[in-house]
């Protein structure tokens, strides 16, 4: 019994290790306006990251004065000013067809589970274009971006 509980142990702290880089967040930004820069610190005298198209959707990992420190679609982390975005809370979801729920962010990863258009889904991060994602049932996993919609 003992070396079953230590596999489990093991599991768990290779699985939270697996999932360090993900930020999970109650909040995320959306980008409002035309073309938002994007700056490697908070202000404007830091270095120019890149600029984010408008409705791009990011993860707020932090705030410094009037600076958001965001999570890009790519996952890479930068600053925003707070007159680029609009803080949206994160929430429900749906899957909008059939669509598998996958261990990691990829096409490459194992499939949990398939379910059906319309399923109900919490959202708890994100990383590039997937959601990661909980079902009613309490299983999380993965979903693509084009699979999902906030209700």
């Amino acid at each position: 019994m003992k070396k079953k509980n230590f596999c489990i142990l093991l599991g768990c702290i290779w699985l939270a290790c697996a999932c360090a880089p993900i930020m999970m967040s109650e909040k995320g930004v959306v980008i409002t306006i035309k073309n938002a820069d994007v700056f490697l610190g908070p202000n404007w005298d830091q270095k120019y990251y890149t600029t984010v198209e408008p409705n791009t959707h990011l993860t707020l990992l932090g705030m410094e004065r009037d600076w958001y420190k965001v999570r890009l679609p790519d996952g890479s982390i930068a600053w925003t000013h707070k007159s680029n975005v609009k803080i949206i809370p994160w929430g429900n979801m749906f899957a909008m067809k059939r669509s598998r729920i996958r261990k990691g962010p990829g096409f490459n990863t194992e499939i949990i589970t398939v379910v059906p258009e319309g399923t109900q889904l919490t959202h708890l991060g994100e990383h590039g274009d997937w959601y990661y994602v909980a079902l009613n049932d309490g299983t999380v996993g993965w979903i693509h971006r084009t699979l999902a919609a906030r209700k």
